[in-house]
């Protein structure tokens, strides 16, 4: 009895944010928990699951813009700030924007193919956490990064684990397997690295004008595809909510699965022209521009919140930026409410199916 009226404290601890996002009621002066940038599209790989490296021109997000994110009133101490690009050390005003942000939670994503420059922001500016990108072996790292900085990777990740916090970031995609994720698994283990799952998505802002033909790969070949592994076996000894990252995906993507999008209330990207987006996966429109509107006008605006409940029962992706955030939620919920309840509402909410 105690250990369920503990659990029912947590649960209610862990949902009472809501009320704030604007979940529930009409949330006042939120504040957001996530502001991730992707603060320019210029970008040293050659994905071929992604075209950020061939759009232009070449856009970087102003430090001015970043200074009034910083000391907008929708954020606090508690809000995390993720640097994404392209790639934001590549962004030739980083060291400028990270030293805004000293001393606040920050993440610093990085492909790790200029590994000097990396390390040199992450020791200049006591970076906490780093994430880079690590999508299997050799071979099949450079298959789908197109280029050959697997061995740069690597010994990057493996260093800067001795002097902070490293994730990896591993994309489930068509052109890797099993022993590519199984690899990058062990290779986290052995070196006390966290790994980060994604799945690779249909965020259409990644690759608006993706030029195909240069890959040799067909529009086809982008399709979301089922996880042929998703399996509890082979995903053992982590987080419960990366599991059902897992081993949801294939139930979602066959229409199986809805899970309310709760995270849309919390977190925003900001794309280098200094929109914002309703999501990451943006096609949904933009809230605002930063270059035009402050965070908390563009934030707290009634329009912001009503759009944001128009979507509540959205079921459009399963993009590890909002699905993480989401399921957390309803494991949460699961502790207060029968799961078949739950369920229940999950499959037969009005949501929009994968596409």
């Amino acid at each position: 009895m105690r250990t369920r009226l503990r659990n029912a404290r947590e649960a209610v601890h862990q949902l009472s944010p809501l009320f704030s996002y604007g979940f529930w009621g009409k949330g006042h002066r939120r504040v957001l928990t996530n502001v991730t940038f992707y603060a320019t599209n210029l970008c040293d790989s050659r994905c071929i699951h992604c075209g950020f490296w061939q759009q232009r021109p070449v856009l970087h997000l102003s430090p001015e813009v970043f200074q009034r994110v910083h000391d907008s009133p929708a954020t606090d101490i508690d809000t995390v700030f993720g640097f994404e690009g392209g790639e934001f050390p590549l962004h030739p005003q980083a060291d400028e924007i990270l030293e805004i942000f000293r001393g606040r939670k920050i993440e610093l994503y990085a492909n790790g193919l200029k590994p000097e420059l990396t390390k040199a922001l992450v020791r200049k500016h006591s970076i906490p956490h780093l994430i880079l990108s690590l999508d299997g072996r050799k071979e099949t790292y450079r298959k789908i990064r197109g280029v050959d900085g697997f061995d740069r990777v690597t010994a990057l990740a493996a260093e800067m684990a001795r002097e902070t916090l490293v994730s990896i970031s591993y994309t489930l995609s068509p052109w890797n397997d099993l022993d590519d994720f199984q690899f990058v698994r062990q290779f986290c283990q052995r070196h006390g690295i966290t790994f980060g799952l994604n799945i690779l998505h249909n965020a259409t802002f990644f690759h608006p004008d993706f030029d195909y033909s240069e890959q040799a790969l067909s529009p086809e070949e982008f399709q979301m595809q089922p996880i042929p592994f998703a399996a509890e076996e082979h995903f053992q000894g982590d987080h419960p909510v990366k599991l059902d990252y897992f081993l949801g995906y294939n139930e979602w993507l066959r229409g199986n699965l809805h899970v309310p999008c709760t995270s849309i209330f919390h977190r925003i990207v900001v794309f280098a022209n200094g929109d914002i987006p309703l999501c990451q996966k943006g096609d949904f429109g933009i809230l605002g521009n930063l270059y035009e509107q402050s965070l908390e006008e563009i934030w707290w605006s009634r329009e912001t919140l009503a759009r944001q409940k128009r979507r509540i029962r959205c079921n459009a992706c399963w993009i590890s930026f909002h699905r993480y955030d989401d399921l957390f939620m309803y494991r949460a919920m699961k502790t207060l409410l029968p799961e078949r309840w739950i369920r229940f509402w999950m499959k037969h909410a009005k949501g929009r199916a994968p596409s």
